[in-house]
């Protein structure tokens, strides 16, 4: 399992930026399925961090992503095409941060 990281949230997030990559892809502006979608990687985001943990990382894989050295997100729908399309961007890696302010002494 991902350190620090529920890997079922992990993939949760991943099937979520598949599914609005491809809304974002299929549907006009005005539609309100892109919007719905990218409405549903901020939910998973928010889950995937709902137990304290601070950041997400992520790595583009030969079979898909990885997260801190372990494959995630293996069969998820679309993660198969997400991959290779962040390859043709120059992703590699990725870092998601939470927004929740950080406490200081």
């Amino acid at each position: 399992m991902a350190e620090g990281h529920d890997i079922q949230k992990t993939d949760r997030v991943l099937r979520m930026l598949a599914t609005a990559s491809r809304s974002l892809r299929l549907y006009p502006a005005a539609s309100p399925i892109p919007r719905q979608s990218v409405e549903a990687v901020t939910d998973a985001l928010a889950e995937a961090f709902a137990d304290g943990v601070d950041s997400l990382q992520l790595a583009v894989a030969r079979e898909g992503f990885e997260s801190n050295g372990e494959p995630v997100a293996l069969g998820v729908p679309g993660g198969r095409e997400l991959a290779p399309s962040c390859v043709r961007r120059a992703f590699r890696r990725c870092g998601l941060l939470s927004a929740r302010p950080a406490t200081t002494f």
